[in-house]
């Protein structure tokens, strides 16, 4: 098996090149191509290529063409050969996998609504949606009888059930659509969000209340129930989005170097930024103190970059530690241009700590 010298794992689904009984119940003199159904420790059953299914000996595989790993469950999306007459197709065709079934088998719907049992091996790509991922869909025409749309049109996914999936297109148009009519994911949700997470989000604009081109930064304030969360915007409006608009985390933490907005004098955000280091964080706010001495609670949507981390620069400070660091300055509380050394005497509340200079 599988030539001289050389030891494989069979695994079922893996693809086989193996010889098979003949007209005359013998080994025959060709191999053919298979997918390994299932085996014993001397016995493999294999289904050929051209609909034959053989109990045979394992001597009698010749090589294996390419192993089988994928992770299939009921519901999810696949991209898999079917049976057309007797034999595996050539081409593949969207499906989504109603059960798992024993002997190496899986039951799957194609896109025709044909349901077919074929080997698990006939799978070659496995997704399985989740809300939060982007996804080009078909939808519903108004036709009055909900048929398929000739195209795709780009969504996010909100809910899954087994053959069924729940989108809000980027027109704002809500629909359970069939899985089968999903083409492609184009972003997996891979991304963490908790209540107080700053984020760069696409918000609802226009009578329609379409996705934005534009993102913006908001703060979750909800958590996230079938497919949606609550954001609240830099300017405070809050609007209740799919998981798939967040495009991205902010991270920044206590310590960190921070570009963001500031309080003018009226309490409005201001339109310039200025450097601050963050303090504290809560819910929606962050204490900052800017370079110019100025500490203030601001949203956290405010904070447009961090410019430097201070866990990556500094792991971990204790009292008795020498450090080399910039100080107030005297007259106005501002951040010091220049660097002086110091040594920790106590670590404070809010980020900060009371270092003795030279």
């Amino acid at each position: 098996m599988f030539g001289t010298g050389s030891k494989q794992v069979l695994r079922v689904g893996d693809r086989v090149r193996a010889h098979f009984q003949n007209r005359s119940n013998e080994k025959s003199a060709g191999a053919d191509v298979g997918t390994l159904l299932q085996f014993t420790t001397s016995e493999a059953e294999v289904h050929f290529d051209d609909g034959v299914v053989q109990q045979i000996s394992k001597t009698w595989i010749a090589e294996r063409i390419s192993a089988w790993e994928l992770d299939v469950a009921p519901g999810d999306l696949v991209v898999s050969h079917y049976a057309s007459g007797k034999g595996r197709t050539l081409g593949t065709d969207m499906g989504v996998v109603l059960a798992v079934l024993g002997g190496g088998r899986v039951r799957l719907r194609f896109q025709d609504n044909v349901v077919q049992m074929v080997p698990i091996g006939w799978v070659e790509q496995v997704t399985r949606l989740q809300p939060g991922d982007r996804v080009m869909s078909s939808f519903k025409v108004n036709d009055g009888r909900g048929a398929r749309s000739s195209k795709a049109d780009m969504a996010s996914v909100m809910t899954v059930s087994t053959e069924e999936v729940h989108l809000v297109f980027d027109d704002n148009i809500e629909q359970n659509v069939p899985k089968i009519w999903v083409s492609q994911r184009t972003r997996e949700w891979d991304l963490r969000v908790d209540i107080g997470t700053a984020a760069d989000v696409h918000f609802e604009v226009g009578d329609d209340g379409r996705r934005s081109t534009a993102t913006d930064i908001g703060i979750v304030v909800t958590s996230p129930l079938d497919g949606r969360v609550t954001v609240q915007f830099q300017d405070t409006i809050r609007q209740s989005v799919p998981l798939g608009w967040i495009v991205s985390v902010r991270t920044w933490e206590v310590g960190d170097r921070v570009q963001a907005h500031f309080k003018t004098g009226n309490g409005d955000k201001s339109t310039d930024t200025d450097v601050a280091t963050v303090l504290a964080t809560n819910f929606l706010e962050a204490e900052l103190y800017f370079d110019d001495g100025i500490q203030q609670c601001v949203s956290k949507a405010w904070v447009t970059e961090r410019v430097k981390s201070f866990a990556l620069e500094v792991p971990e400070l204790a009292v008795g530690d020498v450090v080399v660091s910039h100080f107030k300055c005297p007259n106005n509380l501002c951040r010091s241009v220049q660097t002086d050394r110091g040594i920790i005497l106590s670590m404070l509340p809010k980020g900060q700590v009371s270092v003795m200079f030279q």
